[in-house]
Formats: structure tokens, C-alpha cells, sequence
């Protein structure tokens, strides 16, 4: 059970800036879709974006069908969007109890992937020395939070 909780918060650390890069993304996505739907027709005339009532034109339909997708779509990337904030806010939340050395140990090995060599060259300790403060940070100050 450990196992899988210390592999657990290690992926979440990994994955922590990919996080922040996909709210991004969606964010972007969300206001492609917000200017597509505000592009409903250049002409003057208040009827002509308006659908009518005399005829149903295949047009017509596929147009109202495209708005209703593109709903969807805004939707659906905004609920996306909601959730990894939750998601990165947890992990934030966690973070921030640690010290500052702490959380400098954390971001050179899971956020900027620096190898163990060059942690331990900046750090001042050794191989061993990094691997039982690692360990530590994440079995008794990280865990106990993200479970």
C-alpha cells in the first residue's frame, strides 16, 4: 500500500507542470470556441443570423446544428478547465506546507527533472543523503496529504 502511495504522489509530482499546460491549452480552446460562436454573420440585417420560420432550409440546420456542438464543446472544456484548477489547487495547497529547502528538493527532481548527480551537486549532499530526504518528504509529509 505504501508502494502505490509513494508511486502515487510521485506522479502527481511529475505531472504537476503537464497540468498547468493543459489548463492552459483548454483555456485557449475555450476562446477559440467563445470567437466562433460570436462570429454568427456579417451582414446588417437582424434577421439574417436569425433563423426563420416560413421554410427549413438544410442550411439553416446545419448551422443551428454546428451552435448547438459548439455549445457542447464550451462546455465540456469548461468543465475540463474546472477540474484540473481543482486538481492543480490541491496539489498547490500541498506544496505549500513544505519548507523552502523542501520544496526546492521537490521542483529540481519532479518539475525541472534534473538528474540526481546535478540535485545532489546544487544540494550539497550525497546520493544517499538526497534519496532518504526525498524519501522522507514524500512518505511523511506528502502522502499523509494526498491520501
Amino acid at each position: 500500500m505504501k508502494d502505490n502511495n509513494y508511486s502515487m504522489v510521485e506522479g502527481i509530482l511529475y505531472n504537476y507542470p503537464k497540468l498547468k499546460v493543459e489548463i492552459d491549452n483548454l483555456k485557449l480552446d475555450l476562446e477559440e470556441a467563445n470567437e466562433i460562436m460570436g462570429i454568427k454573420g456579417a451582414s446588417g440585417n437582424e434577421k439574417a443570423g436569425s433563423s426563420t420560420n416560413a421554410f427549413c432550409s438544410v442550411v439553416e440546420n446545419e448551422v443551428l446544428e454546428r451552435e448547438k456542438n459548439l455549445e457542447r464543446k464550451r462546455s465540456v472544456i469548461e468543465r475540463s478547465i474546472l477540474k484540473k484548477e481543482r486538481q492543480l489547487k490541491k496539489i498547490e495547497n500541498v506544496l505549500g506546507t513544505l519548507t523552502e529547502y523542501e520544496m526546492k528538493l521537490i521542483e529540481m527532481r519532479y518539475f525541472k527533472r534534473y538528474s540526481i548527480g546535478r540535485i545532489c551537486e546544487i544540494l550539497e549532499v550525497t546520493e544517499d543523503g538526497f534519496n532518504k530526504r526525498k524519501k522522507r518528504i514524500i512518505v511523511e509529509r506528502l502522502i499523509p496529504l494526498f491520501s
